[in-house]
């Protein structure tokens, strides 16, 4: 009868907790480098004032390898930089930055990019089937966010 018990009850709940741990480890890495990605694209806005074309579509193709992202998903910003405070509202029409547009140090210029990925992630899809549908409406997606002043003449 123990054995029994071992092999329906506590072997499969041994491997639920092995696969969430799985899909947390491979959230948690890819978000990190995401994130990671994100910021070393900013610092180079930072130096050179603007995103080319090129820049562009090297950032989308280095980031596309950890989920899905497309153009929509891929947003930047441009605000004003001001005794250590950075002012961007998403809203505004003029806070959309345009591609190849160059920003200022002495204009007080701020540069902010936001990623979304389209799909959600293997780690949230794990948790809402695991949870018998309980979590159904939570949907963990890769997101990152960063923002910098403009240090270029």
């Amino acid at each position: 009868m123990n054995k029994i018990i071992a092999f329906v009850i506590i072997i499969p709940f041994i491997f639920i907790i092995l696969f969430n741990a799985i899909m947390f480890f491979d959230y948690s890495y890819r978000q990190m480098t995401l994130k990671n990605k994100v910021d070393a694209f900013v610092y180079e806005v930072k130096l050179t004032g603007k995103v080319t074309a090129n820049d562009y579509i090297r950032f989308k193709n280095s980031i596309s390898k950890l989920a899905n992202f497309d153009d929509s998903s891929i947003k930047f910003y441009k605000g004003k930089y001001d005794n250590g405070t950075v002012t961007i509202n998403p809203l505004q029409a003029s806070c959309i930055y345009n591609i190849g547009e160059k920003l200022y140090k002495d204009n007080k210029d701020a540069f902010a990019v936001q990623v979304t990925s389209i799909n959600e992630s293997l780690y949230s899809k794990a948790i809402r089937l695991f949870s018998g549908g309980l979590l159904s409406n939570e949907k963990l997606h890769y997101k990152s966010i960063a923002l910098c002043r403009i240090e270029a003449q």
